[in-house]
């Protein structure tokens, strides 16, 4: 059975609310990576809420973040990544230990952004490096790394 045209805008429309209403919106993001060392530059990955996947780099401290090419899509990667980190409880944890080389993951979504920032993982909490790894298994996986 196929939808006539105003059917069909009908039920774009009511999953477009059902969407909105869960939370899911593209322009969430979560962001991981690891900087410092002498010139304070790094690199990492992001993740939108909708599966796209992308590399940036920092040159050094001071330098804007340059966001690389798309490296692929995973809405489902997404998706689970998303939930673990909302159902873990990720907005919650406050923990903020920089050194040298700080790694970290951070979730930006309407209610702005959150970060969790380490040095050394064995002392982190473990959601927070679960979802860093997560992020850098994801960009592995889609680059054939």
């Amino acid at each position: 059975m196929q939808l006539g045209g105003w059917r069909y805008l009908l039920v774009l429309v009511f999953f477009g609310l059902v969407l909105y209403s869960q939370g899911a919106r593209a322009t969430d993001e979560m962001r991981s990576g690891c900087a410092g060392g002498i010139t304070g530059g790094g690199a990492g990955v992001a993740l939108s809420r909708d599966g796209r996947v992308w590399t940036w780099q920092r040159g050094h401290a001071h330098s804007e973040l340059k966001r690389g090419p798309l490296i692929g899509t995973d809405a489902d990667a997404a998706l689970r990544i998303f939930e673990r980190a909302k159902l873990g409880g990720f907005k919650s944890i406050q923990y903020r230990l920089s050194s040298n080389r700080t790694c970290w993951v951070e979730l930006t979504d309407d209610g702005g952004t959150h970060g969790v920032y380490w040095s050394d993982p064995s002392g982190a909490p473990a959601l927070a490096v679960g979802l860093f790894d997560a992020l850098q298994k994801l960009q592995r996986d889609l680059s054939g790394n």
